[in-house]
């Protein structure tokens, strides 16, 4: 995997897609823009072409010079959108990327040679290197409620405090493996929080 094909590099404009942004920007979650100018030659304007973008973590909305070419979500789908005729112009053109991140990993990732435009006469042109990115929000972005604080714990745990208690089970799974060492602080403070409400262990 090639790590220079976009990872935020700072706040203010630069970055670069394909290693998630966790790598340079930290443990966060939200929406983020992403922007790269390109060129195009006289011969390839107001004709059809075709963008890939490797894969999105998770979900994405894609612009060419403005104008919405595609959309998906989910994080582990490759990006192919079709451009069509007359939105390309000649010279300057942009492509714009509104990531959304659920949770966990987030950005642009893959392999360099999968994140680029190929025009109508089929020649490729490179998006990896530098990229142009604002941060929209930060936050936890819920998909369903299950995602929201406290939800779970209010209507799980909580209407069974009044019963009797020797012991609890716990599956983790492995979709947050990269967040491991979490672990180590989460789940003390959750055994001391459960015996404290059931009043019972030290």
């Amino acid at each position: 995997m090639d790590t220079r094909i976009c990872t935020p590099t700072s706040q203010s404009p630069v970055s670069r897609p394909a290693a998630r942004w966790e790598t340079a920007l930290g443990d966060i979650d939200g929406t983020l823009w992403f922007r790269k100018d390109f060129t195009i030659a006289a011969e390839d304007a107001s004709q059809p072409a075709t963008l890939e973008l490797s894969m999105i973590d998770d979900n994405d909305e894609t612009f060419v010079n403005g104008v919405k070419v595609g959309g998906i979500h989910g994080y582990n789908i490759k990006r192919m959108y079709a451009i069509p005729p007359s939105l390309l112009r000649e010279g300057k053109n942009v492509v714009a990327v509104k990531i959304v991140d659920t949770g966990g990993d987030g950005g642009i990732y893959g392999e360099a040679k999968d994140v680029h435009l190929t025009t109508q006469s089929q020649k490729i042109i490179s998006l990896a290197g530098d990229w142009h990115f604002q941060i929209e929000s930060l936050g936890l972005v819920a998909l369903n409620p299950n995602a929201y604080p406290t939800l779970l714990f209010n209507a799980m745990l909580n209407p069974i405090l009044n019963l009797g208690i020797r012991g609890a089970l716990w599956y983790q799974g492995e979709s947050n493996a990269g967040r491991a060492y979490q672990y180590r602080k989460a789940f003390p403070l959750m055994i001391t929080d459960w015996r404290g409400r059931w009043g019972l262990g030290s």
